[in-house]
């Protein structure tokens, strides 16, 4: 029995792990990687990005890319090693870092004119691998089991009858692969996380800040500048969804539009207004959840540390 196409990658484990999307970047930065992704066009050109950095305060409970990458990567060993015990093979590929931060689309002129609303990144994105599990495979991958992050409980998968506890002579750990990678990570049995308060967070704030007088303000006149450019968008949203990020470069119209963008953002100010108002409603949510939050900094560098450890020891071996 064959199940559906999956694209298999650490995403089964790191929103769990780290309670937020693959990188740093939230808000329009899932506008901005729909579809499949997009590598640099030359590496020389995008080693000389030098990309501009926001600081909100809910990163600091989020992994940067560069450590994102080192947890993918161990994620996808931890994975691999398990399934091999059943006689499975994964395809997995060596995680990307994307360069800049996409939150509110881009915010780069050096980027815009380069590279357009594609993602940079140091070397060629590789293909998405995708993976059809048989239906034993499934059950060493999730032990028939659905894992909720918020409370630490599983569930039956739908259309499991129950558990899966033993697959091909050997025990299959509760959860599968996918729960034993993330116990290795944590350092623990308990998968319980507060990964839910930090998207939380990470989301809100973003819908929040864009009806602040001062952001609505200044998506008005970004607008309007746009307009000066013969663009018509209420919003930088708008803008990313006019093209087309399923090919593998920009186009000279996506960089022309992309630089507009960038130029009436600068313009108005929009990143530091915007930016500004986030910061204010991140704090008072933090402040809120400063125990959970609190907890999932701890986890991560937790999950961090271990996620080098065993980069370490696969190496050596």
């Amino acid at each position: 029995m064959r199940h559906p196409a999956r694209t298999l990658t650490a995403a089964l484990v790191l929103t769990a792990l780290a309670g937020c999307s693959p990188d740093r970047q939230g808000g329009a930065a899932g506008a901005a990687t729909s579809g499949p992704p997009s590598a640099a066009k030359t590496r020389s050109t995008a080693e000389k990005y030098r990309p501009q950095r926001l600081t909100l305060p809910v990163y600091d409970y989020k992994f940067t890319p560069e450590e994102n990458a080192v947890v993918d990567r161990a994620t996808n060993i931890a994975l691999s090693s398990c399934m091999a015990r059943y006689g499975y093979s994964l395809k997995t590929a060596e995680p990307t870092i994307t360069l800049g931060d996409r939150r509110y689309g881009v915010i780069d002129l050096y980027a815009a004119r380069n590279f357009g609303y594609h993602l940079v990144t140091l070397e060629d994105s590789p293909e998405v691998q995708k993976q059809e599990f048989s239906e034993d495979e499934t059950s060493a991958m999730t032990g028939g089991l659905l894992l909720d992050a918020v409370t630490g409980e599983f569930r039956a998968m739908p259309g499991v009858p129950g558990p899966v506890t033993e697959l091909n002579g050997r025990r299959v750990p509760k959860g599968g692969c996918s729960a034993e990678a993330q116990r290795e990570l944590l350092g623990r049995q308990s998968l319980r996380t507060r990964s839910a308060v930090v998207s939380d967070i990470d989301t809100t704030s973003f819908a929040r800040s864009q009806k602040v007088p001062a952001v609505a303000e200044a998506l008005r006149k970004w607008s309007n500048c746009m307009k000066g450019e013969e663009y018509s968008y209420a919003t930088p949203l708008e803008s990313i969804a006019a093209v087309n990020l399923g090919e593998p470069v920009a186009d000279k119209s996506e960089t022309r539009l992309a630089t507009a963008d960038v130029t009436c953002k600068n313009k108005v100010g929009l990143v530091k207004i915007w930016s500004a108002a986030e910061t204010d409603i991140q704090n008072k949510m933090i402040s809120a959840s400063h125990r959970a939050l609190q907890q999932q900094k701890r986890d991560n560098a937790t999950v961090l540390r271990n996620a080098r450890s065993l980069i370490a020891a696969h190496e050596d071996a």
